[in-house]
């Protein structure tokens, strides 16, 4: 059975949670925390679970003295061909790493029911875009303040000019 390695996701202090204001802040935030355990790979969609191989019908056969075979070794947390049960796990892990770290995942209209990717993705489509934006409409406003500090100084210049040629 597949480990969590040993820990569960962080959880960050409320006033760091996501709370659909603080997009920029808190994008960051987990993929640093998902890039450490390894798991980005589930937020992205870039690790995929693989398929569960059919079982495979029994075969009768003399019986012979019970041995154990050894299981395969657990792959690294980095590594992005987990088995099936490994996925699960990760997934998970990836999973609790956005909802805990969200005030009301489902209130802000997260995608909570499907992997880790989607749920994701339903944030970056709903806030990613919101961001840029954002940028833009603060981008527009520095270039507005300036054109207008430029204006209002030029024509401050003309009018003491002005001023000072009548004396």
């Amino acid at each position: 059975m597949a480990s969590t390695g040993g820990s569960a996701p962080p959880i960050f202090a409320d006033a760091a949670k996501f709370n659909g204001l603080n997009w920029v802040t808190w994008k960051g935030l987990v993929k640093i925390a998902a890039e450490l355990q390894g798991v980005y790979g589930y937020l992205d969609g870039s690790i995929i679970n693989s398929t569960t191989p059919s079982p495979t019908p029994p075969t009768i056969t003399a019986a012979t003295p019970a041995t154990t075979t050894p299981s395969s070794p657990e792959t690294s947390w980095e590594s992005t061909t987990p088995t099936p049960s490994e996925w699960k796990v990760r997934n998970a892990w990836a999973m609790g790493l956005l909802i805990y770290n969200t005030s009301d995942p489902v209130g802000l209209g997260i995608n909570i029911h499907g992997t880790a990717a989607d749920a994701w993705k339903s944030y970056m489509e709903t806030y990613e875009v919101v961001s840029e934006i954002a940028v833009l409409n603060a981008e527009l406003d520095l270039q507005l303040h300036r054109l207008y500090n430029t204006y209002a100084y030029q024509v401050g210049q003309c009018y003491s000019s002005r001023c000072h040629h009548r004396r």
